[in-house]
């Protein structure tokens, strides 16, 4: 099917970004409403990832409100529907403006190396590689789960959107096809218009995202570029709804730009989203619970002592966010799993492609399996005079990025000691099913790990 072909409706395409519009609107209330800090200006170079975070923000209220509404049933459910979520946000929005004045924030951002046109033309080209990935993707509205999910929503009928038979009711929840529903709410309907204007938000918002956390790093422009178009097609595979991996990219992504804003400049919003965005995993499958605790872990792990207890405060409050979904299945009295783990775990659309993934994937984590040598030296090695201009971009704060990537590995080998996958059906879906989507969903994490050990530092303005 041709791209003319699928969007030969006008109208189809400007309702689903009216949908995404309504979302970010919505997410951007509750970004007022976290600490002083980046992102949130509206200056023209910092717009993009205040709608990044706006947009992950705005879909996990309506994931929030999907728990609500299959807890609830009828007639609460009405109120958690899509329209009642966005409602919502876009009311604390409003209350903000109103009533509390404008957050403190340095008038004058640290000066960046110019972007030469080598950059422009990178950076066009993983935008150029994710639009294509989301405008060619096959998202049949009458394959799969989440066409009916979704739809559900739209209807406010929680028990339809629930549908736990299938496997479990942990490996389904309810977040990206929230999100689907409030981009089809315009139209009044589900469509594949729908889905492909949420893979592409889900994919403008890990490389924007990406992007913001290497500039945070103050890494050179062209090497930054380079590793947003690893990113780019490492992320393109993935471009489904059913599995909702690129939506899991995102909050990684979210997560590490936050992470390094606390890190590095102790940026109380940074550690809001970094928490924020690992508490939000949980709510997209049921492997955000491994990613996003890891995500929290290191975020700890690197967090400075005097300021641990208020890292812990909102490690805290986004595992309650995490325990939404389960506790809604808890009170239904819904089974957790109906399948084997690491079944629940599976992404399906690494079924079935077998070799053709790899050079697509294998790139970025190339780069970031050559990256941790520098990067360990760089963390390992002794401290510079205060005078030496290196010495701002090598704190040893970084290391969360290790910290994640052990507590991935660690969680990785308590899973499969838990499950046992002695027989050769296990370890073939386990490589197969789960590890390709594992692989996209920290593609972001080894975007940055690349970044911080294999490209330069910026150069002084």
């Amino acid at each position: 099917m041709t791209l003319y072909r699928r969007c030969v409706d006008p109208l189809a395409p400007m309702s689903s970004l009216l949908g995404v519009a309504l979302i970010a609107l919505a997410g951007r209330g509750p970004l007022a409403w976290l600490p002083p800090g980046a992102p949130g200006s509206h200056r023209p170079r910092e717009l993009a990832p205040t709608w990044a975070a706006s947009y992950l923000l705005g879909c996990g209220l309506l994931g929030l409100g999907a728990c609500a509404g299959t807890l609830l049933g009828d007639p609460l459910a009405g109120w958690c529907a899509p329209e009642g979520a966005l409602g919502l946000g876009l009311a604390v929005g409003i209350a903000r403006l109103a009533l509390l004045p404008g957050a403190l924030v340095p008038r004058h951002a640290l000066s960046r190396e110019r972007a030469g046109p080598w950059t422009v033309a990178l950076l066009l080209l993983a935008l150029g590689l994710a639009g294509f990935a989301g405008l060619t993707a096959d998202l049949d509205p009458n394959v799969g789960r989440w066409p009916m999910k979704a739809q559900a929503l739209l209807q406010h009928d929680g028990a339809l959107e629930l549908d736990p038979s299938a496997r479990g009711g942990l490996a389904s929840p309810p977040l990206v096809t929230a999100s689907v529903a409030a981009t089809a709410w315009p139209a009044g309907a589900v469509s594949s218009t729908a889905a492909r204007a949420q893979v592409l938000a889900c994919l403008g918002a890990a490389l924007v995202l990406c992007w913001q956390a290497l500039g945070t790093l103050r890494r050179g422009p062209l090497g930054g570029a380079a590793g947003v178009v690893l990113l780019a097609a490492a992320l393109a595979p993935a471009a489904t709804v059913e599995d909702g991996d690129l939506m899991a990219a995102a909050c990684v992504a979210l997560s590490a730009a936050g992470s390094l804003a606390w890190t590095r400049r102790a940026d109380g919003r940074g550690l809001a989203l970094a928490c924020l965005g690992a508490g939000l995993l949980p709510l997209i499958q049921a492997g955000g619970w491994i990613v996003g605790g890891a995500l929290l872990l290191a975020t700890l792990a690197a967090s400075a002592r005097p300021s641990l207890s208020r890292a812990l405060r909102w490690s805290l409050g986004a595992a309650l966010v995490a325990g939404a979904w389960p506790l809604a299945l808890a009170l239904l009295g819904v089974p957790l799993f109906d399948v084997s783990a690491l079944e629940g775990l599976a992404s399906q659309w690494s079924l079935g492609k077998g070799r053709q993934l790899a050079p697509w994937l294998a790139p970025v984590w190339i780069a970031a399996g050559a990256a941790l040598g520098p990067l360990v030296l760089s963390l390992t090695r002794s401290g510079t005079p205060a005078h030496d201009e290196a010495e701002a971009d090598r704190p040893r704060r970084d290391q969360v990025y290790l910290a994640a990537a052990l507590a991935l590995v660690l969680a990785g080998v308590l899973l499969l000691v838990a499950t046992r996958p002695d027989d050769s059906v296990s370890a073939e879906l386990l490589l197969r099913a789960w590890s390709p989507g594992l692989l996209v969903q920290t593609a972001p994490l080894a975007a940055l790990l690349a970044a911080r050990g294999l490209c330069r530092a910026e150069r002084p303005a």
